[in-house]
């Protein structure tokens, strides 16, 4: 039976680059993550015929780059989400990943991620967490 993949049905997400051993054979993926391999793992998918999209956690990530001033030579540690004690709140420890208050510098520094996906030839973007609104249900 022959599929057409542009009618977008069945996808999944990935974080890894194409693999055999986990091709699903769906319509398209969701490539997971705006680190530097982005662009790569992007191509991979492609390069076998998938309609590939983005999705990223717009609330937390692997934003070590962004958070220890890479991005644009100030550290950013200030902007982690914190509880009513202070203390991070964080989705990981090792490293440490915090949840991100959505400041105007992080949201140039993630529209600065996704134009790199886009000219990489994403179709679709994804947007991944909700975990800043839900934050404020705990005050």
């Amino acid at each position: 039976m022959s599929r057409n993949r542009n009618e977008e049905r069945t996808g999944f997400q990935e974080s890894a680059p194409y693999h055999p051993d986990y091709d699903l054979q769906t319509d398209f993926v969701m490539v997971y993550g705006i680190d530097e391999t982005m662009p790569q793992r992007i191509q991979a998918w492609k390069d076998k015929g998938y309609i590939v999209h983005l999705m990223t956690g717009v609330a937390w990530g692997e934003y070590n780059d962004y958070l220890d001033g890479a991005f644009d030579g100030e550290e950013h540690w200030d902007e982690a989400q914190t509880d009513r004690h202070g203390d991070m709140i964080l989705h990981g420890k090792q490293p440490v990943i915090p949840y991100m208050v959505p400041t105007i510098s992080f949201g140039r520094y993630i529209a600065e991620r996704i134009r790199i996906a886009v000219d990489a030839g994403v179709e679709a973007i994804h947007r991944g967490g909700t975990r800043v609104l839900g934050q404020w249900r705990l005050f």
